[in-house]
């Protein structure tokens, strides 16, 4: 399984459409969130975002994750606070 921030840097790199934009808000270097991104890739087997050199955009199952991955992430923000 992808670890969370993963998720994170997934959901943030489609939130501003751009993987620099991304590691800025989570302090990471480009280079760490790029990688991140291609291990969820590969992990899942399909691509998540169609790259060109000066665009990045979700393909159809990027979308589709993008919706499962924010519930996730909510359910957990949730039991975190319940916990605490």
């Amino acid at each position: 399984m992808s670890s969370i921030l993963d998720l994170e840097i997934f959901v943030r790199t489609a939130d501003s459409g751009s993987i620099s934009a991304a590691a800025r808000t989570l302090e990471l270097t480009p280079a760490a969130a790029s990688i991140a991104l291609k291990r969820l890739e590969t992990r899942l087997g399909i691509r998540l975002f169609a790259r060109s050199t000066r665009s990045m955009r979700l393909t159809e199952e990027g979308r589709r994750y993008l919706e499962s991955v924010r519930l996730a992430l909510a359910t957990l923000a949730e039991g975190e606070q319940a916990l605490k």
